[in-house]
């Protein structure tokens, strides 16, 4: 009789293991699915694909960052305020599943701005730039942040920074912006 237990068991056993790798590996298509349509500009189809992957089962940081972003963007792009709301939620779940992730911080800056929350903004870029002080995007970001604060020959700093790491014409266009 045990015997017949233990066998049923490790036959329960075997099945979950199969649905739990069958699960993640449909979640893992519907993310790419995501950011592909990320890619394409489609925000509402990703935050619907990427909410349905992460009501399956919970997912890691990179889905949440990605989440979080695609959110910014509509939020960006649309100028609703629910998109930033839903994206700081998303990016500070990010944070917290992975607190040493400067992409993390970044993204979750970003989203802070849009919804004009500056002096969080500024702390979480100041966490990515902690995290990767030589990170060209980090630097140009940090100063986007003090120019629309009228911190101009402070944005100025961390331009002429970003453009040491990488040549943009964007970072070197507000440089110029700033120095007028």
């Amino acid at each position: 009789m045990l015997l017949k237990i233990q066998g049923y068991l490790l036959a329960l056993t075997i099945v979950l293991c199969t649905s739990m790798a069958w699960l993640d590996y449909q979640n893992s298509q519907l993310i790419e699915l995501a950011r592909q349509n990320f890619s394409y500009g489609d925000f509402d189809l990703a935050t619907l694909q990427l909410n349905i992957a992460t009501s399956r089962i919970s997912i890691d940081a990179k889905s949440w960052l990605l989440l979080g972003r695609v959110s910014t963007s509509a939020a960006l792009f649309r100028s609703e305020k629910k998109y930033a709301d839903m994206a700081i939620t998303y990016l500070q779940k990010a944070v917290v599943l992975e607190p040493n992730e400067a992409a993390n911080y970044l993204y979750l800056g970003v989203a802070l701005q849009v919804k004009q929350e500056n002096q969080l903004a500024r702390e979480a870029l100041l966490n990515a730039l902690a995290r990767d002080p030589y990170n060209a995007n980090y630097l140009y970001n940090y100063g986007l942040l003090l120019e629309r604060q009228g911190q101009l020959k402070e944005a100025a700093l961390y331009y002429q920074k970003s453009l040491t790491v990488r040549e943009s014409m964007v970072v070197k266009l507000a440089l110029e912006r700033v120095q007028k």
